[in-house]
This record gives C-alpha cells, structure tokens and sequence, in this order.
C-alpha cells in the first residue's frame, strides 16, 4: 500500500505546490504593477504639478497607493526582511515589489504578515505606505491544497480497487502453488485477471498436472517393478528352504534379505503419506516408537526438553522419518544423541552422531534423492540413499524442513523444524 500511496501523495503535493507558487506569482505581479504605477503617478502629479500626496492620493483614487507617508530625506531605507519559508503569499509578494519597482526598494512585513510595508526612494524622496497582503494576493491557496490531498484519497482508493483486482490472482497463485507442494494434488485454478496473469496462471495449471502426471508414472513404475521382484525372491525362498543348511544357503537368505530391505524402501519412498489422517500425540511418545528398533544395539541417549507436549503430525509418516535418520545415524556413528528445543513457531530436534559426517559443500546433495555416502563410509543397515530424502520429503509435508549441520559430537547433526501449528 505504501507503494502506491507515496507516489500519487507526493505527484499531487508537487503539483499542487507548483501550481500554487505560480498562481500566487501571477496575482502578486499584477498587483504589485497596480500599484507601483499608481506610485509612478503620484510622484508626477506631486514633482510636476506641485500636489500634496494626500491631493494626488485624492487624484488618482487608487486601490493600493493609499496611506503614502514621505519620510525624512536623510532617512535610510530599512532592510527587506524575509518571510517564513512555507508562506508561499509573503515570497510571491516580495519578489513581485522588488522585481518590478523602478526604485530603490525594501520590503518588510508585519509580525502576523497580514500587512507589508513598502518603502521606496522616490525623486521626491523617500516614501512608505502599508498594504494588506490579502489585498494584494485573493487566491484561497489553502482550499488547492485541500483538494489536492482529496484528489490523492480519490485517486488511491481507485487505484487500490484496480490493484486488487490485478493482485488478487497472483495471491491465488501463489496459495495454489502452496497447496500442491503440500498436498502434491493438482487443483486447477481460475483464469482471471491481466493477460500476463492469465497466462502465468494456466501455465501453471498445465504445470502442476505434468507433475502430477509424472508423479503418478514414477510411482506406477517403481510399484510394479517391487511387485515383479518380490514375486521370484518369494519363490527363491520357499526353494531355498528345502535345501540343506549350509553357508551357501545362509548366504543367499541373506542375499534375499537384503534385496527384499531395498524393495521395502523403494515402496516407502513412493508410499504417499498425505492421505494419512494427522493425528496430536506426544512428542515422546513418537520419539521412543522410532528409537526402538536400535536402542538395544546402539548407545542412544534422549534429552528431551517438554516431552510431554502434543504435537500434531502424521503419525507413522513422521514415525518413518525420524527413524529414516536414526538408522542413518546408527549406520554411520557408535553414539547418537537426541535432543530438542522449541521456539514461539516451531519444534526443533537435533538428532547428533558422532561418524565422519558429510562435507558442507555435499550436504545438500545428500537430501536428493539415490545419493548414497563415500563407499569407505558404508555402514551396518546398507540402503540405496534414499532415507534422508524419505525424511525431507515427509518434513515438507508438515510444512516443515531438514537441515544438516555439524554435530557437536563431531559426526553430522540432522535438524528437524516442526511448525508447532500446521495445517
């Protein structure tokens, strides 16, 4: 709002002003040549025909030479003073008295400047008269400035009216760009709006149904090929099981095994959590659930600061991204530590090992999606690089996100920002 308050405020105050200044310019050189040469015929009649100055002022009549008193022959003409800076009258009458007198001239005006006194060093010496400014300057000046300043509010509520009618596309724009990273489901929006508006919003239409498109593909692909390897791996196991026990046998089920941990995550990675219902449970509570399947294995140690308070989540998706990074930290780390703090917005938890970490300049490599770590860094539970962006995507979900940042342990510190209220 500002935007557009200050230029049209300010345009209509120079306008104003200039327009101001310049009608009071005009009126004050006109009266000012009124009555200097109403002065010029004063000073003939009384030099030529030897009149009084009150028998010329009878004369002449005039409407501003009036009142002229002649002041000693020896006496020094005062010194102009000069009007307060905002008085745009004073100045216009000033300027027009010493630019068109034909005499030495000063000009002084009175403490209220309602009147102005005029002294000039005629051929018949020195004279002053006293002059009402109103009388010299009729413009209403503070009624244009009143104007003005209604002009302004006219003109930007008119222009508030348009604007929104132009910003509010782009405000739906932008809600409806947050709801599909959210939700990942494409809702068409309206048309409306400029035509580059129109533009950029059916652009983006066509947009977010290509990803959704490319969405649904991915998640048919990786579906169906989980589905076709699980089948033979089925098969190898019933016919494993009817050989003897020997190490090659041992070895091969855990061949399966594995392959049947990858096939696992690949369909955690396409599994789309945002039909599951949020659900309020406690911090604690989600914490002790993820923790559990290593706890007995691997020192982890909880300090949990309100670990009581409720929290609103997807449950097992958030179940899925912390312990997603718990075994990552087990993978990597002989200790892991968890820990938290809150802020007037969100929920923040550390989760700390103390493994080799990953470079900064590669941390941001590690959320995407298939980045596995340096092979000598390989660790006990394996995977295909996916966990940390299983973790990130489901944080976005919440509205929330995942950083990664050195841990005080010396390993890598994942950071987990909750909103505390999320819709």
């Amino acid at each position: 709002m500002i935007i557009l308050v200050t230029p049209i405020m300010g345009t209509q105050l120079l306008l104003a002003i200039i327009y101001i200044e310049g009608d009071l310019q005009r009126q004050a050189d006109n009266s000012a040549k009124f009555l200097l040469g109403e002065i010029q015929v004063m000073e003939q009649l009384v030099g030529e025909e030897s009149f009084s100055l009150s028998e010329a002022e009878a004369v002449i009549r005039g409407n501003y030479a009036n009142n002229i008193v002649a002041l000693e022959a020896d006496k020094n003409l005062p010194a102009s003073t000069q009007p307060f800076k905002f008085s745009f009258r004073n100045i216009a009458i000033k300027n027009a008295i010493l630019n068109n007198s034909p005499y030495p001239t000063s000009v002084v005006f009175d403490d209220d400047d309602e009147h102005v006194s005029i002294f000039m060093r005629t051929s018949q010496g020195p004279w002053a008269t006293r002059v009402e400014t109103k009388n010299m300057i009729t413009s209403k000046w503070h009624f244009i400035l009143v104007q003005s300043f209604v002009g302004a509010i006219i003109f930007v509520f008119l222009a508030a009216l348009f604007l929104n009618n132009q910003v509010r596309p782009i405000l739906r724009l932008a809600r409806g760009a947050e709801r599909f990273r959210r939700d990942g489901k494409p809702t068409a929006l309206r048309v409306r709006g400029a035509r580059e508006v129109r533009r950029a919003i059916s652009a983006f239409n066509n947009m977010q149904e290509g990803i959704a498109q490319s969405f649904e593909m991915r998640t048919a692909m990786l579906t169906s090929v989980s589905h076709d390897l699980r089948t033979p791996l089925t098969r190898m196991r019933l016919e494993l099981a009817m050989m003897p026990d020997t190490e090659a046998r041992k070895g091969l089920e855990r061949d399966i095994a594995e392959m049947e941990g990858t096939i696992m995550t690949y369909i955690e990675y396409i599994r789309d959590a945002r039909n599951e219902p949020i659900s309020t449970i406690k911090l604690d509570d989600v914490v002790k659930e993820a923790t559990r399947p290593f706890a007995s294995q691997h020192p982890i140690y909880v300090e949990l600061k309100d670990a009581g308070r409720m929290i609103d989540v997807h449950p097992d998706a958030m179940r899925r991204c912390l312990t997603n990074i718990i075994q990552n930290a087990c993978d990597h780390g002989q200790q892991v530590l968890i820990h938290n703090h809150w802020t007037a917005e969100d929920l923040v938890l550390e989760i700390d090992d103390d493994g080799p970490g990953i470079p900064k300049d590669q941390r941001e490599q590690a959320l995407r999606p298939f980045t596995k770590g340096k092979q000598e860094n390989a660790g006990r539970y394996g995977g295909i690089g996916l966990g940390l962006s299983i973790a990130s995507d489901i944080l976005a979900m919440h509205q929330g996100r995942l950083e990664l940042d050195e841990s005080m342990l010396g390993g890598l510190r994942v950071r987990l920002r909750l909103p505390i209220q999320n819709n």
